[in-house]
């Protein structure tokens, strides 16, 4: 073995690269996860990242009944990350994961990477409540919070205030 190897380890871990491996812990914006006859939209606040400039969270959907996406997929929820464009309110998305079971359940059947030239406005129809609007001001006031300070000023003069 290298005497570089676990010199290299030390400095991932004091890193906090340790960090970036905890499981992810998802808030719910709308909906009841624990109500199967519901539909439910949740974040992972700790997955917040920068993406080609703006910041990126990842999303998850469970529907009460089956969708078909607009790329002909039937699905029941879908895990994906989002981008997020504060100053214009918008969110499109970056890759989804589809399941055919409510509540991510199984593994996911198929995979879609949007590429930058394919912006998927990201919408959630049928749901109440602003979600869209409510995933944009947590992706950027969690921004704002987390993201090193010059980008986080940036940020904050395109936030939406509630």
């Amino acid at each position: 073995m290298s005497p570089f190897y676990p010199a290299l380890l030390a400095c991932l871990a004091g890193a906090g690269v340790s960090a970036a491996l905890a499981s992810p812990t998802w808030l719910t914006l709308v909906g009841d996860p624990n109500d199967p006859t519901a539909d439910y939209i949740q974040f992972d606040p700790s997955g917040l990242a920068r993406g080609n400039g703006l910041p990126t969270l990842p999303v998850r959907v469970s529907r009460a009944h089956a969708r078909t996406s607009q790329e002909g997929i039937v699905f029941r929820s879908f895990e994906a990350v989002v981008a997020v464009q504060c100053k214009k309110r918008t969110a499109h998305f970056v890759r989804a994961s589809f399941y055919a079971q409510p509540d991510f359940k199984g593994t996911s059947f198929r995979t879609v990477v949007f590429a930058p030239s394919d912006i998927r406005l990201m919408a959630f129809r049928e749901i109440k409540g602003e979600p869209t609007l409510r995933v944009v001001r947590a992706a950027c006031n969690t921004a704002i919070k987390t993201i090193e300070p010059d980008t986080a000023s940036e940020i904050e003069s395109q936030a939406l205030k509630p």
